[in-house]
């Protein structure tokens, strides 16, 4: 997961909590497995922006 960038890392994670959701019928198991899926998820906002920001900062045409 380390050579994943920080937008496969978010997308990936959702998918296997949606996964993880769907599969289970007592969510109240999943609650901390959960919360620490959606810490990691947040964790990698910063990254997102700053890619985010880069990538507009050098495309053709923006200022």
């Amino acid at each position: 997961m380390d050579n994943m960038t920080p937008k496969e890392r978010v997308f990936g994670t959702l998918r296997n909590l949606q996964r993880l959701v769907d599969e289970t019928e007592d969510l109240n198991a999943l609650k901390d497995r959960l919360a620490v899926a959606i810490d990691r998820c947040l964790s990698w906002e910063s990254e997102l922006i700053n890619l985010d920001a880069s990538a507009q900062g050098s495309a053709p045409g923006q200022e």
